[in-house]
């Protein structure tokens, strides 16, 4: 509705050495509160010098990394998909 207030929020769900899959709700604010709209994506990684997919730099993957775990505990979005990242074998 115009005029409404609206938080977003959003959550990392996993990375993979090229991929991030993250989660995001709008929620509609004042007196009457609730959660209106959800989107879930899956982004790759893309180095601009080669435009081809690329692995992410260490001290990136470290951030991601922290948000991942940071945001572990907390249960599965019950609207979020089954997009999933695929790994090779052996590979966390």
């Amino acid at each position: 509705m115009a005029g409404a207030r609206l938080r977003m929020a959003g959550r990392l769900l996993d990375r993979g050495e090229k991929l991030v899959h993250y989660f995001i709700e709008m929620h509609v604010e004042g007196e009457e509160r609730y959660l209106a709209a959800t989107s879930e994506h899956m982004e790759v990684h893309i180095d601009l010098a080669t435009r081809r997919s690329a692995p992410f730099l260490p001290h990136i993957e470290k951030i991601l990394d922290a948000h991942v775990a940071a945001q572990a505990h907390l249960p599965w979005p019950p609207q979020a998909g089954h997009m999933a990242i695929r790994r090779k074998e052996g590979e966390g």
